[in-house]
């Protein structure tokens, strides 16, 4: 009969063990259990939200970059309108620049077809943001310090938005532009811009002699 050494018996014992964790990893791993199946679903979850909430930033980033771009649009629309309206009043005949009702009313278009006469009636170009500000022009005698009786006459004409609509003046009556030479014209755009919603203005000004182009 063979003798069971201590050493045979700490070999043998040892085996058994590793055969028993052996069997319960085979058991895990074939049966998971329902703690390990609700982890892999909330991760799984947790991941989802990830995902949805790169998109949702992504797409919320984009729409203000497309916002941005728009406001600088209208910045750029409105320095040209002004421009535009500008350059306008400089080419017409001094007599009509100090006329309320030359200002105020839409002139016949002459024969042949050509350009469209200036007058307050219609926006200063044919962009959509020239259709959609409250323009303001002011003829106003120059220097403002020349002695005349009924003081430096001054005029400022008030278009709400439209495609064509007639403008306001102010003061209501038409003051006395004779023995004036020389006059400065101020223009303004004012509007709502786009982004944020908050109000928007550009202006500019030049000085126009009866005769001579300044």
């Amino acid at each position: 009969m063979r003798k069971i050494t201590p050493s045979r018996r700490r070999v043998a014992r040892e085996y058994g063990k590793g055969t028993q964790t052996a069997a319960i990893f085979r058991m895990i791993v074939a049966h998971p259990t329902r703690l390990q199946a609700g982890s892999t679903l909330a991760e799984t979850l947790v991941a989802a939200s990830l995902v949805g909430a790169f998109f949702v930033t992504i797409f919320e980033v984009n729409a203000v970059c497309l916002r941005y771009i728009e406001a600088s649009k209208e910045c750029v629309a409105g320095v040209q309108g002004v421009q535009d309206r500008i350059e306008g009043l400089r080419n017409l005949a001094f007599s009509d620049l100090v006329s309320p009702s030359y200002m105020m009313n839409p002139q016949p278009t002459p024969s042949p077809l050509g350009p469209r006469p200036i007058s307050l009636v219609y926006p200063s170009n044919s962009s959509d943001l020239a259709a959609r500000v409250t323009e303001e022009v002011t003829v106003s005698g120059y220097p403002s310090g020349t002695p005349l009786p009924g003081g430096t006459p001054s005029i400022t004409y008030t278009r709400p938005p439209g495609a064509a609509v007639y403008p306001s003046a102010s003061p209501g009556t038409s003051p006395d532009f004779s023995g004036i030479t020389m006059v400065k014209v101020k223009v303004k755009y004012t509007w709502t811009a786009t982004f944020g919603g908050r109000p928007h203005s550009e202006e500019t000004e030049t000085l126009v002699a009866a005769g001579t182009k300044k």
